[in-house]
């Protein structure tokens, strides 16, 4: 594999009330409970071996937490300026070595392992590959992750905003190969404690 993924776990929880990603989650009533970043972990290594995550240099729990899993890990000093300062750090991390970059939410845990393969396996230095997902009125609508090809790492790695690459894939919709996929994981991230609430 010429690319690998990037896990951006470096979000404030202000809504959550407490650092979310550290929250137990028991995602059935087979097995024990472990972090919500555990469960998003788990399955991305089931994927692909090249795994970078980005967290905040201020979260000292999560740190250890990465530690612990033997993760590789990158620290966002400015991680209380958004989404896109996470982004923009990890795309450097990765620009020299990769040819795309799978950009995955650690706030997502019902992602499936087989979406994460499917999107991977469209992707190529020169694209960037979106999930989308049929809705039952017949609308469609985009999700997460999304994989960038290296042609437009530069502007990633410029981001310093609260906002993720939707102005770059706005910007380059020629580039743009939409996935159909059946996995509504791919629009569920937690936001609120009741998000994770009654899940066994």
């Amino acid at each position: 594999m010429d690319g690998g993924v990037l896990l951006l776990a470096a979000g404030q929880s202000r809504r959550f009330g407490s650092q979310k990603l550290m929250y137990p989650l028991r995602m059935d009533s087979r097995g024990p409970a472990q972090p919500m970043l555990g469960w998003t972990l788990e399955t991305l290594r089931q994927v692909t071996p090249n795994l970078l995550v980005v967290t905040d240099a201020a979260q000292s729990n999560l740190i250890e937490y990465l530690e612990s899993q033997q993760v590789d890990y990158v620290l966002n000093q400015q991680a209380d300026q958004g989404l896109g300062t996470s982004l923009a750090k990890g795309i450097q991390a990765v620009k020299d070595q990769w040819q795309f970059a799978m950009v995955a939410l650690a706030d997502m845990p019902f992602i499936l392992p087989e979406t994460y393969s499917t999107l991977l396996n469209q992707a190529s230095s020169k694209a960037i590959v979106v999930p989308e997902i049929s809705l039952d009125n017949g609308k469609v609508k985009r999700g997460n992750p999304v994989v960038f090809g290296r042609s437009f790492f530069d502007e990633l790695s410029q981001l310093n905003q609260d906002f993720g690459g939707k102005e770059i894939i706005r910007e380059h919709q020629g580039a743009v190969i939409s996935v159909t996929l059946n996995d509504r994981g791919v629009f569920q991230d937690v936001d609120l404690p009741e998000d994770v609430l009654n899940l066994d």
